[in-house]
Parts: C-alpha cells; structure tokens; sequence
C-alpha cells in the first residue's frame, strides 16, 4: 500500500475488524439434517479461524514492511473507545449479541 510514500507516522487504532460472514436462507438451513447443519456450522468456524490468521499475519507483514520503509507505526489504549463502543451496543440492545461474539474470538 504504500502509505509510508505520503506520511510517516502511523496509529492503530484497531476500530476496524473485517469479518466474514456465511449467511443462507433460513428455509434451506432447516432442510439440512442436524449433522449437515453443524458439519457446516464447524468448517465455517474452521475456515473463519484460518482466515482470520491469514489476515493477521498479513497486517503483521505490511505493518513491518512500513516500519521498514521508515513509517513510524504506533498502538494506542483504545480502552475508552471500547468504553464508549460498549454503551452504544447496550443502547441498540445488542449486548447478548456482542457478548456472544467476544466469548467466540476470546476463545480462539
């Protein structure tokens, strides 16, 4: 990408995480036998794992390969963004919804 050409200095602020997700139709899913569904339930997990370290160790390699070409790449507490995300969550009453999808990537 390139970006250490326009600007030196970087900071993560990780307020963007791409996922994929498979979605179907809720008339096929119940057509499927319960093995089928949680045979593709599991490869899905399985693929979304693989991808996801796919996608890291790709950041890692850019993020190395600025730094390299004399970008300054820095983190930051991103505790009061999280903080402030959180409550906007709790508003929109997604709270099960995000409590599910932490206790699935803190599992990984």
């Amino acid at each position: 990408m390139k970006f250490n050409e326009v600007v030196d200095y970087m900071t993560k602020t990780e307020h963007i995480h791409l996922i994929t997700g498979l979605v179907v139709g809720e008339a096929w899913w119940n057509k499927l036998s319960p093995e089928q569904q949680e045979a593709l339930r599991s490869s899905a997990i399985d693929a979304g794992r693989e991808m996801s370290a796919l996608n890291n160790a790709a950041d890692a390699a850019a993020n190395a390969e600025l730094q390299e070409n004399g970008m300054a790449v820095s983190d930051i507490d991103t505790t009061e963004f999280v903080e402030a995300a959180v409550s906007e969550i709790d508003a929109l009453g997604l709270t099960e919804a995000y409590e599910e999808v932490r206790a699935t990537l803190d599992a990984n």
